[in-house]
């Protein structure tokens, strides 16, 4: 008897328990639950959204450095192969980089040239590393290299490198000071700085 009533009453209190749950969940949300949610809903969404486009910028920065970065070394290796040329081949006196002066916002170009040796004495012993170096573009041009949503930024106008070490001439560089400096920035301020030395050594350091 004790027991089917203790049974009983278990049974009374789990129905109750039950009701009154589906009573709150039946009642909904009140407004300031929902305006928490709508508001957690927007904060983490800002977050996310922020990420992605620093992580798109930083991703374009890195690609388009890389790129700048390989140019350098391919002009570099282009002087340095030079060296090795057979005798009595009209080579170039160096490779170098020019950089245009009619830059535009987030469309940085290197233009990748040779130095040919006077057509006077069709002879690179007599350079002298003074005065500009890409000025025949018609015979001097190989290539205009492009950079994607980038902006860039140079204290030179012109750098050459020269075998066999190779030695590095720069032009519009203040008081021939070395290291010469490429600095490349997106649009939303993440930037990069390519250096190179007087003896033709890169390095790149990003903020």
């Amino acid at each position: 008897m004790c027991i089917s009533r203790v049974l009983v009453v278990i049974s009374r209190l789990l129905s109750q328990d039950t009701v009154e749950h589906n009573a709150w969940l039946s009642a909904g949300f009140t407004l300031v639950e929902l305006l928490v949610t709508v508001s957690l809903v927007a904060f983490f969404t800002s977050l996310a959204v922020g990420y992605n486009r620093s992580a798109d910028q930083q991703i374009i920065l890195f690609r388009e450095q890389a790129r700048a970065v390989n140019v350098v070394y391919q002009v570099r290796s282009l002087a340095i192969a030079i060296y090795s040329s057979p005798r009595g081949a009209t080579v170039p006196c160096g490779y170098g980089i020019s950089i245009p002066p009619d830059q535009q916002p987030g469309k940085g170009r290197l233009v990748v040239f040779k130095e040919m040796p006077s057509v006077r004495n069709n002879d690179c012993s007599q350079f002298s590393g003074i005065g500009s170096f890409y000025d025949d573009p018609a015979n001097e041009l190989i290539e205009t290299v492009t950079l994607d949503r980038v902006s860039m930024l140079s204290d030179f106008s012109e750098m050459l490198f020269v075998p066999p070490i190779p030695a590095v001439y720069g032009t519009g560089i203040n008081d021939g000071a070395f290291p010469v400096s490429l600095r490349l920035t997106t649009a939303a301020g993440y930037n990069t700085t390519i250096t190179v030395n007087a003896f033709g050594q890169i390095s790149v350091l990003s903020q």
